[in-house]
């Protein structure tokens, strides 16, 4: 008899004793999920070809979850419209171990594994293949990044370090953003959305396919009132363009380009309320050459730029901040398949990050980071049922010289729709600018310096993580269920924080702290019907270190749980519930913030006539309207309700 294994890999079990031995095993080990799935051995070949999602991230090659080296939630376009998110860290609360916190609606955080302040530096994001954070201060704009929620397809978050594969910043996880091809977009898309809060959304996209050339223009405006206790109203507008050209059956090039403008509030604790001014835009161009099913050629050149404008005066300070910083990144990848069981992909890269900003480095000379790197990243099938992955970055850095970055997992499928995997990973973090040559001083209308607010002394060494990671991946294809389950420890030296000079008062940095992190994650995963799936996450996390300079123990919370419930009926009414738990924490620099629950609804129509898709709906957050804070404990949030109408003419 034939037993099809994950990813299309049959093994054939010819003693039937042995596979019973094996499933003993597990009762023995794992009894209740055994009873779950008592009929394992008597499964007919086709439950075993269920399928698993694919994750594209955590080794740059198209494996499945059960293969993957890290850990890895992929949040689908249905979760992303059952949640009723109106912008992306909200949908982050959907991911086990991740803590996300609102300072206003200009700012926002979000991190996992704790160690943050306002500032997430230990998380890489990239949309598209595209890194976005800040290169100033390392910080991510997440409220004014060029995207649209509309256009994102999925988003992959891996859950552990994986420097190997993506470099700099990818410190303690990873969050990568894919957004649709030219051609799934086809047609006139609008959408319009108002609530409570001032929440005002409008969405045009027209999108067109030909037979070589595909493209599509999404255009938004979003205006929100923010927070009650703080002034931070906040009007955004953003333009999106993409076009996949087929200019071979082998070659497609990929041309993007984006701009978003926010212009909103802004205040305290030193300025009057104000008026800030930010930019965010891009150009990105990939090309794919395909030389066989299995091989490819890429290549990828990105310009990111980011301006803030801002300027207040009081109490005889003058704060004057005109922005400019720019990231320009060139990257060569080689994807070759050896046989059906070996592939591997490498290539290299060099970015260049620049800024000239008199107010965070007091010169006008303009500030550079040059940063080359080679990568390599392999999969091997040693035997029927085992998986090894192993990759290496080497990174070259302005500041710190020159980076190894090491990873290595295996992955056993000890049974059909079954998988332990245990990995080790090492990462690391280099000095931001603001953190090596900051400068930033007050000064009265006259130009002399009143006071100084930070001042850094350079020579920073990089933070270091090593991960160990051990998981079970399992399916009971009867049971419609799959289970997530990882175990984990990482151990991180020479953390970097800010702290007062006891003779200036200045804000310095240094290399000081450490912590070590332990703790469980699961994610659970029911769909019983093609039209219901419920996803529930839990996380256990514990956080010890020196704190000489910051509360980093209590930057995380001990316990996180989230739930997201969704059911269309046949007559294309669907309802979807979500339920978020945060045990207290403390984000670095900040004060305590309460435990926390929280109950979303939405519930939708959806209409389809001719060539015409529609739906409206309303969604409401807080159902139960309770003052909630995830980031500061004056900054509260109520229930908040909105209407969204949607029309697609294809």
């Amino acid at each position: 008899m034939v037993y099809p294994l994950i990813n299309n890999r049959p093994t054939e079990i010819t003693h039937v004793s042995k596979f019973n031995n094996l499933l003993g095993v597990l009762c023995f080990l794992m009894p209740f999920w055994c009873h779950a799935d008592k009929n394992l051995a008597f499964l007919s070949e086709d439950d075993f070809f269920d399928e698993i999602p694919i994750v594209l991230s955590p080794a740059r090659l198209e494996q499945p979850a059960n293969e993957s080296p890290i850990a890895t939630t992929v949040i689908d376009r249905a979760m992303i419209e059952a949640s009723g998110a109106t912008d992306i860290p909200e949908l982050l609360r959907l991911v086990p171990g991740m803590a996300v916190g609102y300072q206003d609606d200009l700012s926002v955080t979000a991190s996992y594994h704790g160690l943050s302040g306002g500032y997430s530096r230990r998380m890489q994001v990239q949309i598209d293949g595209r890194t976005v954070y800040d290169p100033i201060a390392g910080l991510l704009p997440w409220q004014n990044l060029a995207i649209v929620i509309d256009d994102i397809e999925r988003i992959e978050i891996i859950r552990g370090p994986n420097a190997a594969t993506h470099g700099a910043n990818a410190f303690l996880g990873i969050i990568s953003i894919k957004t649709r091809q030219s051609s799934s977009d086809k047609g006139i898309y609008a959408n319009i959305s108002h609530g409570t809060n001032g929440i005002r959304k409008r969405t045009l996209r027209y999108g067109h396919a030909g037979d070589r050339v595909d493209y599509k223009v999404t255009m938004e405006s979003r205006e929100n009132d923010g927070f009650a206790s703080i002034p931070d109203t906040s009007e955004i507008k953003r333009a999106i363009f993409r076009s996949d050209i087929r200019l071979t059956n082998s070659d497609t090039i990929i041309a993007q380009a984006g701009i978003s403008n926010l212009e909103g509030e802004n205040c305290c604790p030193f300025s009057p309320v104000h008026i800030l001014k930010v930019e965010n835009s891009f150009q990105q161009l990939k090309w794919l050459h395909k030389t066989s099913n299995n091989n490819e050629l890429r290549f990828q050149m990105f310009h990111n730029s980011f301006t803030v404008t801002e300027d207040w005066e009081t109490r005889g300070l003058v704060y004057d901040r005109d922005t400019k910083a720019d990231r320009y990144d060139f990257e060569l990848q080689h994807t070759i398949a050896f046989g059906l069981k070996h592939r591997l992909v490498w290539g290299a890269g060099y970015r260049q990050d620049t800024t000239s900003d008199i107010i965070s480095f007091n010169t006008t000379e303009k500030q550079k980071i040059d940063i080359y790197r080679g990568f390599i990243s392999a999969e091997s099938q040693l035997t029927q049922n085992i998986i090894l992955n192993t990759g290496v970055m080497i990174e070259k850095h302005s500041f710190v010289g020159t980076d190894y970055s090491p990873r290595t997992s295996l992955n056993y499928h000890f049974l059909p729709n079954h998988t332990f995997r245990t990995s080790y990973s090492r990462a690391f973090r280099n000095p931001v600018l603001v953190e090596e040559k900051g400068s930033s001083t007050f000064k009265d209308a006259d130009g002399n310096v009143v006071f100084t607010l930070f001042d850094a002394s350079g020579g920073l060494d990089h933070e270091q993580i090593d991960s160990l990671e051990v998981g079970y991946y399992g399916r009971a294809p009867k049971q419609k269920t799959t289970i997530d389950i990882k175990v984990y420890r990482d151990n991180i030296t020479n953390l970097i924080r800010s702290f007062s000079d006891p003779v200036t008062r200045a804000i310095d940095f240094r290399n000081r702290d450490w912590a070590d992190i332990y703790g469980a994650e699961l994610q659970i995963v029911y769909q019983p019907k093609l039209r219901t799936r419920i996803y529930s996450t839990y996380s256990y996390e514990i956080v010890k270190s020196s704190d000489l300079d910051g509360n980093f123990s209590d930057t995380a919370p001990t316990h996180k749980f989230s739930l997201l419930a969704l059911h269309r009926l046949s007559n294309g009414i669907e309802g979807s519930a979500a339920y978020y738990y945060n045990s207290d924490m403390q984000w670095l620099g900040s004060d305590p913030v309460d435990s926390y629950s929280r109950i979303d609804f939405r519930l939708a129509k959806y209409f389809h006539f001719n060539k015409t898709d529609a739906d409206i709906a309303i969604v409401v957050q807080n159902v139960l309207d309770k003052k909630i804070a995830d980031f500061d404990p004056d900054s509260t949030v109520n229930r908040r309700a909105y209407l969204t109408a949607t029309v697609h003419f294809q």
